[in-house]
């Protein structure tokens, strides 16, 4: 059967893989031989992702199926929130939380400490495909027919960059000013400009001009009152 999804352990050691089987294979790098088999869905797996400190790893599957795995343990607890396929998870870099996206178009966030406790994020306008954190975990960034930029502990929406096209996947560049998208066949690098809503937009065409050495025309600030009264 195909393999759908791949992730590395923390420690570099080990491989998980997952696919329309149903089951997680942990292989060892070192030989490439499989370790152990990992039998806990009961659909084929769309995503995984291992805890930072190696000891849990998240499973997605259809009909909104995601198991938490304690390795340590061998015990897995499945948890409900999504309707339909999950496309992808992801730990935060401090294993606080973990983020669940797919067809139904909601970001989830789950708190690991309590892991029935969550927060059902939807501004998307459909499928979401992936979503990851940046490298210090202050944001995390999820993908569809847009790209939205959110805080990490208030959920905040800091940037939406709109896109032509169907965006399948994303990656923070390691300095969190630009990130990287692509719909399967090109990639494309769009600056993070946070709280871009809340600047001056006198201010930009000011600095836009001075730095092109060009003067806009044509585009002028209507008050809002005009824009609604010009609408009747």
């Amino acid at each position: 059967d195909s393999i759908t999804s791949i992730v590395f352990d923390p420690s570099g050691t080990l491989l998980y893989s997952g696919g329309r089987d149903r089951v997680i294979n942990v292989w060892t790098l070192s030989d490439m031989k499989l370790k152990e088999e990992i039998k806990i869905m009961n659909t084929p797996i769309h995503a995984l992702a291992v805890s930072p400190d190696g000891n849990t790893v998240a499973a997605g599957g259809r009909n909104g199926e995601l198991v938490f795995y304690d390795i340590k343990s061998r015990q897995n607890t499945q948890v409900k929130g999504h309707s339909k396929t999950l496309h992808s998870v992801a730990f935060s870099p401090d294993g606080k939380y973990l983020l669940s996206t797919g067809e139904d178009g909601y970001i989830i966030k789950w708190n690991m400490s309590e892991k029935g406790k969550s927060t059902i994020i939807k501004d998307h306008s459909g499928t979401v495909n992936m979503v990851v954190f940046s490298h210090d975990g202050a944001m995390f960034a999820s993908i569809g027919s847009e790209v939205i930029i959110r805080d990490t502990e208030t959920n905040e929406k800091l940037q939406r960059i709109d896109l032509q096209f169907h965006g399948y996947s994303l990656a923070f560049e390691m300095k969190e000013k630009f990130i990287s998208v692509s719909d399967g066949a090109l990639i494309k690098r769009f600056p993070i400009i946070l709280d871009l809503w809340k600047l001056d937009p006198l201010a930009l065409i000011k600095e836009a001009e001075e730095r092109s050495g060009k003067t806009l025309e044509g585009f002028r600030l209507v008050p809002k009152r005009i824009m609604e009264k010009s609408s009747d």
